[in-house]
């Protein structure tokens, strides 16, 4: 299956404009499950990248919050912020959704930081990030 990368304002916009003029519920319950993790994707990244270790961490996956503490996770927010500061994302792809689980592909003005296919699963009526 090919990717399709398209800027973030793009990509909000084409899911709004399909859901106003299909309105069909599989399309919408689609819509829904993109800008659920289109948004998940976008907090996690403003917490990181602004060194907010405690909401960063709140939005991991519970496999990962096993994994990475939240004082781990504090100290690694920190220094993202001071390396990169707050960073929009430029384009954000979801490769793959299926059931609770997409990889997700972002990226920055710093291509350092660009992330590739990361992983995301859905726990209850939330995405998390689960790359750990």
């Amino acid at each position: 299956m090919a990717r399709l990368t398209i800027p973030v304002a793009a990509l909000v916009a084409a899911l709004m404009a399909g859901a106003v003029l299909c309105g069909c519920a599989s399309s919408s319950h689609a819509k829904t499950e993109t800008t659920a993790l289109h948004s998940a994707v976008e907090d996690y990244s403003a917490a990181y990248l602004s060194g907010e270790g405690g909401a960063a961490w709140n939005l991991l996956s519970s496999r990962c919050k096993g994994r990475i503490s939240k004082s781990e996770m504090r100290t690694m927010t920190t220094l993202a912020a001071k390396k990169y500061g707050a960073q929009p994302i430029m384009t954000l792809t979801i490769d793959s959704i299926s059931g609770g689980m997409a990889r997700v592909t972002y990226t920055y003005s710093q291509a350092a930081i660009n992330q590739v296919k990361e992983p995301w699963v859905r726990e209850g009526d939330q995405w998390r990030e689960d790359d750990c």
